[in-house]
């Protein structure tokens, strides 16, 4: 995706900041020696948060097109949704992204911890078994993913399905917004599928809405469904589908900034099917399978 801000670099970082992210290093150290499951990695807070980033300006208000789930009309929509199976699970594992451009990790993580996948053990939350947005990152993970480039970058539509599919029990299938683009760059990972048109996309989204063992993740530009032509690429999970208004729930994991939101399907689409100047891919969706629900 392409990152809504740009990375702050450590020459150029506030010395306060830097600051804090040693006490929060140093706040999770203790929990280094607590025991863990083979395998399993100590640090669940800041250890893979490898740079930061700033906002470029305030986020406005809600774009006009978009109704706040907050709202009467935005109410209204969930008491009546046709397809929202998961919405009860995402709900109770709704999540923040903890950096700015963590969107996609919160997105799959916030997913996981709503299926029924087997979850990680890690300190501090032993003996209970819990992903984070570090934990998420496990060996398998790591092989293919630089933790440094998300942080400066964000998840691809295609980084996003491996991240998905390195947990065990999960099975996670991506597709562009449109015809996928031959002469983009080769990621380390393996390639999405492409749909066509909207229609498509509402199918896969409706039925995997309807399922409690299947979520669906999308990835869009801001830009597209603001009012004034600016925000960059974004990952969130759906949640709920209005048939009446043709409208999808999305989850938005930028929770400091906009409230869960309803979007027109035609507009969602658009938002999907432009291009991300990391991947140089049109964005899109991931669809994931789980082995049960909890």
């Amino acid at each position: 995706m392409s990152p809504e801000l740009k990375p702050a670099g450590w020459a150029s970082a506030p010395i306060g900041v830097i600051a804090l992210l040693v006490v929060l290093s140093a706040c999770g150290s203790p929990d280094a020696d607590l025991p863990l499951a083979p395998g399993a990695r100590g640090d669940i807070g800041f250890e893979c948060v490898t740079g930061l980033h700033e906002e470029r300006e305030p986020a406005g208000p809600l774009p006009s097109r978009l109704v706040s789930v907050l709202t009467p009309e935005g109410q209204a929509r969930l008491r009546s949704c046709d397809m929202c199976a998961s919405y009860p699970w995402l709900a109770a594992s709704f999540d923040t992204q903890i950096t700015q451009a963590f969107c996609g990790v919160a997105s799959s993580v916030m997913v996981l911890n709503a299926s029924g996948a087997p979850k990680p053990l890690s300190a501090p939350y032993e003996p209970y078994r819990y992903f984070t947005q570090c934990n998420i990152f496990n060996d398998r993970a790591r092989t293919r993913l630089d933790l440094d480039r998300i942080a400066d970058e964000g998840l691809t539509l295609a980084q996003a399905q491996w991240l998905l599919n390195a947990q065990d029990g999960v099975r996670a299938t991506c597709f562009h917004a449109g015809a996928r683009d031959p002469g983009g760059p080769n990621e380390a990972v393996p390639p999405c599928d492409a749909v066509e048109d909207v229609s498509q996309f509402r199918e896969a989204a409706r039925a995997g809405l309807g399922a409690r063992d299947r979520f669906v993740l999308v990835n869009y530009s801001r830009a597209t469904m603001s009012d004034d032509g600016r925000g960059g690429g974004h990952f969130s999970p759906l949640a709920a589908y209005h048939g009446g208004a043709d409208s999808f729930l999305v989850m938005d994991v930028a929770r400091y900034k906009y409230p869960p939101f309803w979007v027109d399907a035609d507009l969602l689409w658009q938002a999907m099917a432009t291009t991300d100047t990391v991947s140089d891919r049109h964005r899109g969706y991931v669809v994931i399978d789980v082995p049960h629900a909890r």
